[in-house]
Parts: structure tokens; sequence; C-alpha cells
């Protein structure tokens, strides 16, 4: 993000039971990607930047969650930020097993 902005960082639990998902949105306000940057953007050492190898992150992140049976996407609006969405299985323990928030005394 050139001109500053914000990263905002999410996590939440989507669906139930053995269709349970774990999803993490990372977004940031930044300068946004074209749809021609966003179509190779998991492409090994694809980079925007114009020094330094780069352009590893994304592919790494995508070959994690297409091994544990997840998936990666992402959403952008040039001049308006990116989010990279990574949802992966979730595994609930049953009700018995989570733990319990104890009241400030």
């Amino acid at each position: 993000m050139p001109d500053g902005g914000s990263i905002s960082i999410d996590a939440a639990v989507a669906g139930q039971g053995h269709a349970a998902r774990l999803e993490i949105r990372v977004a940031d306000t930044g300068i946004g990607m074209t749809q021609e940057t966003m179509v190779r953007a998991f492409d090994p050492f694809f980079t925007t930047k114009c020094q330094g190898l780069g352009g590893i992150g994304l592919p790494m992140v995508k070959y994690f969650a297409e091994q544990h049976g997840g998936s990666v996407e992402i959403d952008s609006v040039l001049g308006s930020g990116t989010m990279v969405t990574l949802r992966l299985p979730a595994v609930l323990p049953a009700a018995d097993d989570r733990p319990q928030l104890q009241p400030n005394s």
C-alpha cells in the first residue's frame, strides 16, 4: 500500500457439523488489483513489485489450502482494496468438550 491504508484480519466458522469451514479473511484498503493481476496472483513468482523476487506467498497459501481440502480466493476492486479469503475444513469439538468462559469475579 504505497499511500498507506489499513489491514484487517477476520476469522469465523461457517456452516455446521462435517460441512463446517474455518474462514480467514485478510483485507486491505490499498490500491486494489486489476482483473489481469487477480488472474495471475497465484502464479509462482508473479509479482507487481519493481524489484526483488516476491511472488511465492499466495501460491504457497493456495497449495496449503488445497492440500488440506480447502480453498483460497481473491476479491479486489481497483482503487478500493483487496480481500483474500482462506477456507479450511473445521473440526469442532463436541459441546461438552468446548472450553467454558468464566465470568470475571
